[in-house]
């Protein structure tokens, strides 16, 4: 997950102007081809473990393809922003098979990465929880910040 977010963190903020080198835009290149490679479209998003888990399973995470689709989008090639398009409409798909909590254009209120699009979240950030699910083939999980109850209780036990 680490990888995943350092590249699209690097896309989102690093400028691109006509005055940058082949030489300077390496690193990103390398960024965007490793995205690429990682890219399953059965799934339909991109994972952080090229080779899965000792059981070949890969781990698909909501929350770093929100990343990658705004890293795409911004500073991917022209096919980079379909498969951008594919990401984001995949988000949301998820986002209504699982009934997440949407904003009224569909994307899942997670609470967290989506900020780096512009949707509102609460600051202090409240409790959140991981939740990893067994797929058909793979496993999806997402981070929620949205301070539940139980997460409340949670946080009192530790204080």
């Amino acid at each position: 997950m680490a990888l995943l977010i350092l590249a699209s963190s690097y896309w989102i903020t690093a400028p691109l102007t006509p005055q940058v080198t082949a030489q300077e835009n390496a690193p990103l290149d390398r960024a965007l081809e490793y995205l690429r490679s990682v890219y399953n479209s059965t799934v339909g998003l991109m994972s952080e473990q090229p080779y899965g888990n000792d059981q070949g399973t890969k781990l698909y995470w909501l929350n770093d393809n929100i990343f990658v689709y705004a890293a795409l989008k911004a500073h991917g090639t022209e096919s980079d922003g379909l498969l951008a398009h594919k990401i984001h409409e995949r988000i949301i798909e998820f986002a209504r098979m699982l009934n997440l909590s949407r904003y009224e254009d569909g994307f899942p209120k997670l609470g967290i990465h989506e900020v780096i699009l512009g949707y509102p979240i609460m600051l202090p950030l409240p409790c959140f929880g991981s939740y990893i699910l067994n797929m058909s083939g793979y496993r999806l999980g997402f981070v929620i910040a949205n301070g539940t109850r139980m997460c409340a209780r949670r946080l009192q036990r530790f204080r």
